[in-house]
């Protein structure tokens, strides 16, 4: 990922997008942060940084994923 930014931008196409084809290229550039335990830090990291909304959910659901498909223990 280039920037912060950019990610922000990635977020909002994936659940805003009405084109397809963005919406799915912004998915498969994101799905490594919601299936990877390794993003767990950069999933917080955007919890507590954020700007938009959606990056917010996109943090969120990826740590809720995390936790409840691999079980692991955050807190």
């Amino acid at each position: 990922m280039e920037s912060f930014a950019q990610l922000e931008i990635l977020c909002e196409k994936l659940y805003t997008s009405q084109n397809s084809p963005e919406r799915i290229q912004a998915e498969s550039n994101l799905k490594c942060s919601s299936v990877n335990p390794d993003y767990i830090p950069q999933c917080q990291y955007i919890l507590d940084n954020a700007s938009t909304p959606y990056a917010l959910v996109f943090a969120s659901s990826s740590l809720l994923k995390q936790k409840t498909e691999n079980r692991l223990s955050f807190w």
